[in-house]
């Protein structure tokens, strides 16, 4: 019978230079949801971030599970007057390293105060990433997901508060019988 997971939020942020050439701002803000959000340093036309990763998710799917879906949700805003700051590169982190399908959709940051709320989400209930998942590597503290973002006019400054992922997945042989 399919479950998930509850949402778990990341419990580690930090740069990671393998794409980009803009850094991020207090990368560990991501762990909480609180306003208080890490930054990437001013984008120019053209410039692209570091991949901003997030680990440490503190899962703890059973082990004889089947992972049928991951779902990344970010609290993402530009708080600058500027409008077009799009998604690069969304991708997950397995075994501490980027992997799998590239699931940036090229998705323009809304212009928001830094108290506003906008998610952006990637993935879903049955999307395995282009990655194959088993329980050990969404329970490891080196799984996670990396996101970068890209300038496509003047200055911008994307900002994350909070990211989260969701572990869709089936346990066979635990069905209904099994609570009595």
């Amino acid at each position: 019978m399919a479950q998930q997971s509850s949402k778990q939020i990341a419990g580690t942020g930090a740069n990671d230079s393998s794409v980009g050439t803009v850094s991020w701002t207090s990368p560990t803000a991501i762990s909480a949801d609180d306003s208080n959000p890490a930054a990437a340093n001013t984008l120019s036309n053209g410039d692209q971030s570091y991949y901003l990763k997030a680990t440490n998710f503190g899962f703890n799917i059973p082990s004889d599970s089947v992972i049928l879906g991951i779902f990344v949700e970010a609290n993402a805003m530009d708080p600058t007057d500027f409008d077009d700051l799009r998604d690069e590169s969304v991708r997950l982190v397995k075994g501490g390293s980027i992997q799998g399908d590239d699931k940036a959709a090229g998705n323009a940051l809304p212009v928001q105060a830094l108290s506003g709320t906008n998610i952006e989400s990637w993935g879903g209930s049955s999307d395995l990433w282009g990655t194959p998942l088993d329980p050990s590597d969404v329970n490891a503290s080196d799984f996670g997901v990396v996101i970068s973002y890209q300038s496509y006019s003047s200055l911008g400054s994307p900002n994350i508060d909070a990211i989260w992922i969701t572990v869709y997945y089936d346990t066979p042989g635990r069905g209904f019988a099994e609570f009595f």
